[in-house]
């Protein structure tokens, strides 16, 4: 099993065991935000690198333009994943 396969596993467990005992209830943004910045480093993402990753972004028109073609209407979404500093598209 690769280390990516292993680490994802590992968190994914704890995410269960830990969800299945109620110790997840009333958790706070930054524990979400902890869950959410561990599975993006399993996937290579540098998290605190804002040429890959920003929080809480703005986006612009036309980039709001593409999320209107998902039907959403959140315009300023938690994570933004880029490459060379450019937005990837959804």
């Amino acid at each position: 099993m690769t280390k990516m396969k292993e680490d994802l596993k590992i968190l994914t467990n704890t995410f269960g065991e830990k969800l299945a005992k109620g110790q997840l209830d009333n958790s706070s943004e930054a524990t979400a935000r902890s869950w959410i910045n561990n599975l993006l480093t399993i996937f290579g993402w540098d998290v605190k690198n804002p040429l890959e990753i920003d929080q809480e972004f703005s986006l612009s028109k036309k980039d709001k333009k593409n999320i209107d073609k998902l039907k959403s209407h959140h315009i300023r979404p938690d994570y933004v994943l880029k490459k060379n500093n450019q937005i990837l598209q959804y």
